[in-house]
């Protein structure tokens, strides 16, 4: 049961703290704190690709004389930047390696675009534009995770009832 104090410690705290008479000045200040994926242009990829060590170390590994022939048919640079040559519906495509700082960034707006379709349909959409390690596993359970997904879907499969009703 709630104490007097605390049942209405929320409305106490909105008449001690008003709202400015224009509360969208306050919403404009914020900004966005997620990449989306058509905000990602190569020079910005190549910047943040320079950055990561990780994709430091396979472009030096392309770029070395002795270099790694399996990371020479798997990888390719493009004026400086990362691409990952992988086959898919019988095709070979190249495409930009992401970091991994971006993955959820990206697979939230690819999924979010997509409006809301399961993780199959978020990660084809996914191989026309980047690649990044395990993008099938995170894909996966980004969407089984994602919360709107989960409030929205409607219940499947038989009702439960109770086992020795009374």
């Amino acid at each position: 049961m709630y104490r007097e104090g605390k049942r209405l410690a929320h409305a106490d705290f909105f008449s001690r703290n008003p709202l400015s008479p224009n509360p969208e000045k306050i919403f404009d200040k914020v900004e966005p704190k997620q990449v989306h994926a058509t905000a990602i242009t190569k020079n910005w990829l190549l910047a943040e690709q320079q950055r990561d060590s990780d994709i430091m170390k396979l472009i030096g590994d392309l770029t070395d004389d002795n270099r790694n022939e399996d990371v020479a048919k798997t990888y390719e640079l493009r004026s400086g930047t990362l691409y990952r040559k992988i086959q898919r519906n019988g095709k070979t495509r190249c495409l930009p390696v992401v970091l991994r700082s971006l993955h959820w960034s990206i697979v939230h707006s690819v999924h979010e675009g997509l409006v809301r379709l399961g993780w199959e349909e978020t990660l084809d959409k996914m191989y026309d534009f980047y690649w990044f390690e395990n993008m099938s596993k995170f894909v996966r359970k980004f969407v089984e995770n994602c919360v709107t997904c989960k409030v929205s879907k409607s219940n499947s499969g038989k009702d439960q009832v109770e086992l020795h009703p009374q």
